[in-house]
């Protein structure tokens, strides 16, 4: 009965341990694919960051005006009236301002315009520029 009873008792002690075992092991994983899967997000969400700005410097580098693009959207932000995510198809508010500037300087192109020709605008015209370049 004693050899019995000492062979439960060991098989217990075996169960219990490997009870604890599963259990460090479960949170040694989990620790370890929650840190990897941060670094990973991390590290995506900053590339695609880095080609975002990439494209947009990319982007503004194409108008000759880009330095006094970038310097008037910097320093009017909050006066801009800029409708987001539209092209001159779809944006309407866009399309309009695009119209009205051409309207009112007929040899103004909106690619080429260099920083004296965006200059000798009005201020209102300006403003008109930029939020449909930023557009």
């Amino acid at each position: 009965m004693m050899k019995r009873q000492s062979a439960q008792g060991l098989i217990h002690q075996i169960y219990l341990l490997a009870a604890v075992c599963v259990v460090i092991i479960g949170v040694i994983t989990y620790l370890t694919q929650y840190y990897l899967s941060n670094v990973s997000v991390i590290k995506q969400t900053e590339e695609l960051a880095s080609d975002i700005s990439d494209e947009v410097i990319a982007s503004v580098r194409e108008y000759p005006a880009g330095s006094w693009l970038l310097r008037y959207w910097y320093e009017h932000a909050g006066e801009m009236d800029v409708e987001y995510d539209v092209d001159y198809e779809t944006g309407v508010v866009t399309k309009e301002k695009c119209a009205l500037l051409i309207e009112r300087h007929p040899g103004l192109s909106m690619k080429y315009a260099d920083m004296s020709q965006i200059e000798a605008l009005p201020a209102e015209d300006q403003k008109l520029y930029a939020e449909v370049v930023y557009s």
